[in-house]
């Protein structure tokens, strides 16, 4: 695929609105219908960690690794996998936390670009925001 600079895929944009990019008109990066082969790695009752893959999935000639996801903490459970053809929003994977909480891994994850800065740091002049400036 070919994307934009926000990850908008071009051949999909041009087929629906034309040749031209449309102000405003985003598209999904991945498409939500096709399956993709998921593979395991790991049996239910591991323990794991942020960033441990648990999987991976075939593209051409690349090869994904399914990882748990960077949001968690600290140790989880593997406490479900299944191998077979997923879309990307499908959970493969269903993990629980020390404090109990269950939560279903997908194909994807949310990588935020940037995270805003905490508004009572701000406040209290512990850190600033730096906008570029032109010469």
């Amino acid at each position: 695929m070919i994307y934009d600079g926000l990850q908008n895929p071009l051949q999909a944009l041009a087929r629906r609105d034309g040749f031209f990019l449309v102000r405003g008109k985003a598209v999904a990066p991945l498409d939500l219908t096709r399956t993709w082969t998921f593979v395991p790695s790991r049996k239910p009752g591991e323990r794991l960690r942020a960033g441990d893959v648990i999987g991976t999935v075939a593209e051409h000639r690349f090869t994904h690794k399914i990882m748990i996801p960077f949001a968690e903490p600290g140790d989880v459970e593997l406490c479900a996998i299944a191998g077979g053809d997923f879309t990307v929003a499908e959970p493969v994977a269903h993990i629980v936390n020390a404090a109990g909480r269950q939560r279903a891994v997908t194909l994807s994850q949310e990588w935020p670009v940037r995270r805003p800065l905490p508004e009572r740091l701000l406040r209290r002049g512990l850190c600033e925001r730096r906008y570029p400036v032109e010469r």
